[in-house]
């Protein structure tokens, strides 16, 4: 039989977080089985096939170790079977699996002739931070050594019929009763069971230092309560006897009491005085304000935000901020009457501006002597912001009938052309050529208009450009 380790699955992950938060960690049972399985281990939550379970007869923490044990005899297996499968049960879940597959060790509990004894250690990781829980039962089996320690102690100590299994070192039971330990086992009758607590050093120091503490809190209240009272009026009872014998001033005591104002009485004087729910007109509250006059605003200032329980002098400072805030807006949005454009808001003036912005640039004109392979800027444009843009252009040539006359758009941000138009010069009149820019113009791109001519001469021209937004950014 060979066990790689046991490996931590997910709800074990999720039950030690639990124990770091304060919850018990319980270890209960180990489990066996004869199930195959090939999936992730981490994401198991209860074995194929269970066969049996066996109780803990032993753990004990060294360190961030928690060392489990059991006790196997091959005679209390339920029916023959393969052990393939183990795993650790604590909190109802199945938090530690492996599985031997192919070298699962055959269990026969009919074999007379071949029992099968096994002491089984688990070396658990566990921060020491979790408390570990556990139920030890005392039906198993003990060391010889143990059965002899228990025998000569049984006179002075009353051992619950409990014996703590051990194969390393000695240990102690919650009777006080040593147990040491050897390699010789033998049969303990009884069934039964003994719960504990794991406690690190640390923490049991800890503890100590609490109940010191908790102690001599209530030395002082007892002696507070007392108040240097004398011997003879130091209880209750010594108390009830002198106001026995002194019965005519407890009488008088009594009658004054019971001349005071009760709660109900007292609580409604006090509602009359101030009703925290009311109207607060007649209320004065001292407070920074940071409100100017109009036009006095220069700049916009955040505002946290209101919360519930907030003292009235921070509610009003913060209001008169938003005050500040709003006279900042009025001054920057200026007293120009909009209400023709666009519904009379401001978003709609913008919008209706943006779609109706329209580019004309006319009586542009430029000269130039022609230049073999020069091509001069006639118009440099950006297109707006607020959308993607079509740019049409239009150039009108003085006449000539020389040569040929060419335009061109392009997009200078990405340097590509967009568009280009190129004509024959005309005998006896003007040419016009006309380009469109074949992809739009992003929000904010900027671009040319571009010519050339080849006449031989100075040509003036004419030029304009027309840009028509397609798209919103």
């Amino acid at each position: 039989m060979s066990f790689s380790g046991l490996v931590l699955t997910n709800a074990g992950r999720n039950e030690l977080i639990k124990a770091e938060m304060g919850t018990p960690f319980r270890i209960t049972d180990i489990v066996f089985g004869d199930g195959s399985y090939n999936g992730s281990y981490t994401a198991i939550k209860s074995l194929v096939h269970k066969v049996m379970e066996m109780p803990v007869t032993k753990i004990e923490r060294k360190g961030d170790e928690v060392w489990v044990e059991c006790d196997f005899v091959s005679t209390d297996v339920p029916e023959a079977f393969y052990m393939r499968e183990i795993g650790i049960i604590a909190n109802g879940q199945l938090c530690y699996y492996d599985n031997a597959r192919e070298d699962a060790e055959y269990i026969d509990p009919d074999a007379g002739n071949l029992i099968k004894q096994k002491r089984m250690r688990f070396v658990l990781l566990i921060s020491g931070e979790v408390e570990i829980h556990t139920e030890i039962a005392s039906s198993l089996y003990a060391l010889e050594t143990d059965l002899r320690a228990h025998e000569s102690t049984q006179a002075s100590a009353d051992v619950l019929g409990h014996v703590q299994l051990s194969d390393a070192t000695d240990v102690t039971d919650s009777t006080g009763l040593a147990l040491p330990a050897t390699e010789k086992n033998a049969a303990l009758p009884g069934t039964l069971a003994h719960e504990f607590t794991v406690v690190r050093a640390e923490r049991q120091t800890a503890l100590d230092a609490l109940y010191q503490q908790l102690t001599q809190y209530t030395d002082k209240e007892i002696a507070d309560l007392i108040n240097g009272a004398p011997g003879t009026l130091d209880t209750l009872g010594e108390i009830a006897e002198a106001m026995q014998d002194n019965a005519d001033v407890v009488e008088a005591l009594e009658q004054a009491i019971a001349t005071k104002a009760s709660k109900a009485e007292t609580e409604s004087a006090l509602t009359v005085k101030l009703d925290k729910t009311g109207d607060a007109k007649d209320n004065t509250v001292t407070f920074t304000s940071a409100d100017v006059a109009d036009g006095g605003a220069g700049s916009w200032t955040s505002v946290a935000k209101l919360t519930a329980g907030e003292k009235l002098s921070s509610v009003l400072n913060k209001v008169s901020t938003m005050f500040k805030n709003v006279r900042y807006l009025y001054k920057m949005l200026g007293t120009t009457d909009i209400s023709a454009i666009g519904g009379g808001t401001v978003t709609g003036a913008i919008s209706k501006l943006n779609t109706d912005l329209v580019m004309n640039i006319t009586n542009e004109t430029y000269s130039s002597t022609h230049y073999t392979h020069q091509t001069p800027v006639l118009i440099y444009f950006t297109v707006p912001y607020d959308g993607y843009y079509l740019v049409t252009a239009l150039v009108t040539y003085e006449k000539n009938a020389n040569g040929y006359r060419e335009i061109f758009l392009k997009n200078t941000v990405t340097d590509n052309i967009t568009g280009r138009n190129m004509t024959p010069a005309i005998t006896d009149s003007y040419t016009t050529l006309q380009v469109v820019s074949g992809t739009p113009f992003a929000p904010g791109q900027y671009g040319t208009l571009e010519l050339y001519q080849n006449s031989g001469v100075n040509l003036s021209v004419t030029g304009w450009i027309n840009m028509v937004k397609i798209a919103p950014q």
